[in-house]
């Protein structure tokens, strides 16, 4: 009996030794893959970049001369050089617009003219044409901003989380809707050179918000540049602009770097994601009873588990976001059914990137409409140009390459050249969108075709 005891002894104490070398080698793999992931991360180029600017734009606003910093006089924005003296004349901006908010007789009756511009009675338009102008001062105070640049406001990236809820993105809608406003209007009144200048500054706002690594602002991003191609097709003329207007226009509308963007801000994501963890991590999660158990050191290598297949995720979102969408997107699907597959210890990762995971991939989508947009945008008001100074519209989409800097774009849906269809009258250009189907031209730009000037079909 004796004999029997010790044996159990033995065998429950080899048992436990057993599952201790278990659990801490466990941890141990855990913990190297989980900070293998996590460097990969911080040393991708954009938390470098942005943790370098941030050091340097403190450094240097140490010095920055303190006349500037005074405030000033309505509908004087501030001169800035640095970005300490931008983010001052945004504040400035921000001010003047939350003060047109509360000015509820204007905002009001301006909030009445939301619905699409292609709706508008002659009703609206003398209001619009009425209200506009008692604004044109803080209009000309955003296009100045918009052509500044940014940065608009201040983002830590120093620490492992961007320190801000980004609250000016709703600011640069109202001044993106404003900008948007003045297009028609001018366009209506046959004023393109300003209706150009508008649009100029829908795209320089774009820019500046582009420029932050967070997912929302490229959203915001994209919204603003949506607003661009709709005041280009309705603003100016199917006949033609300028060709120096039209010059602008195509520059500048064909300069940025979107894709490039666009993937920083899945960087940007996986910070938030250091940030969050590490909360667990040390028991600061908004579930105390949660964070203390998931975050004890019992549970680490699940947690540790969990953040490696966070943070990987992302990253993957963050190199093929570089890539068109015809070639994104097999890759898309491939994280998608890898997420699908988690086993059921990722606690946490499993569900919240089944969840994600699609949001993620809807984004790449709307990326990629925005990117056939300008694209759209660009290639259309060549078209123009070339019939207003040759008299006939271009037999192929090549003739106009040279005003497009030698290229002409390809869909960035199927990696084949957009849809274009010439007659003596008029043309045809557009996108197949993300159904990568032809409908013929049939507008739907949320999942169908886009269409240069096209119109919008009527939903059910």
């Amino acid at each position: 009996m004796k004999a029997s005891r010790e044996r159990l002894l033995v065998v429950l104490a080899v048992s436990v030794l057993l599952l201790a070398v278990v659990f801490i080698t466990m941890s141990a793999v855990t913990e190297r893959n989980r900070r293998a992931a996590v460097e990969r991360l911080k040393n991708s180029e954009v938390f470098q970049r942005y943790k370098q600017t941030h050091r340097e734009e403190n450094q240097a606003g140490s010095g920055t001369s303190t006349q500037r910093e005074a405030e000033p006089p309505a509908g004087q924005p501030v001169a800035a050089d640095t970005d300490k003296e931008k983010i001052a004349a945004f504040a400035h901006a921000f001010e003047r617009i939350k003060a047109l908010s509360e000015d509820r007789n204007w905002y009001e009756a301006y909030d009445k003219l939301s619905k699409p511009v292609e709706k508008w009675t002659e009703e609206d338009w003398a209001r619009q044409k009425e209200l506009i102008p008692q604004v044109r001062d803080l209009i000309s105070e955003i296009r100045r901003l918009a052509k500044m640049g940014g940065p608009a406001c201040e983002l830590d990236l120093s620490t492992d989380g961007i320190s801000e809820l980004l609250p000016h993105l709703a600011v640069f809608r109202v001044m993106a809707r404003l900008l948007d406003s003045d297009a028609f209007v001018r366009g209506h009144e046959g004023d393109y050179s300003e209706a150009v200048e508008d649009i100029l500054a829908l795209l320089g706002l774009a820019a500046i918000v582009r420029d932050e690594p967070a997912l929302m602002s490229q959203l915001t991003a994209m919204a603003i540049e949506g607003m661009s191609f709709g005041a280009a097709e309705i603003a100016l003329p199917a006949e033609g602009i300028s060709s120096d207007l039209a010059r602008r226009l195509i520059e500048y509308a064909g300069r940025a770097d979107l894709r490039g963007h666009f993937a920083d801000s899945f960087s940007g994501e996986g910070m938030l994601a250091l940030e969050f963890f590490d909360n667990i991590r040390e028991g600061r999660g908004t579930d105390y009873f949660f964070s203390s158990l998931y975050g004890s050191v019992f549970a680490r290598p699940w947690l540790n588990m969990d953040e490696e297949t966070y943070v990987n995720t992302i990253q993957r979102f963050a190199e093929i976001a570089r890539l068109p969408y015809y070639e994104a997107l097999p890759q898309v699907l491939e994280i998608e059914q890898d997420t699908a597959d988690l086993p059921r210890t990722r606690i946490f990762s499993r569900p919240f990137l089944r969840n994600l995971v699609p949001a993620f991939a809807r984004s790449l989508e709307s990326e990629a409409r925005n990117e056939a947009m300008l694209d759209l945008m660009r290639i259309g008001i060549s078209v123009e140009q070339y019939r207003a100074s040759t008299g006939s519209y271009p037999a192929t989409l090549d003739a106009i390459s040279p005003s497009l800097g030698g290229t002409v774009p390809v869909d960035p849906f199927t990696g084949q050249p957009y849809r274009y269809q010439p007659s003596s009258a008029s043309f045809l250009l557009y996108s197949v969108g993300s159904n990568l189907t032809d409908d013929g031209g049939t507008v739907d730009r949320k999942t169908g075709d886009i269409v240069w000037r096209g119109q919008e079909k009527e939903k059910d």
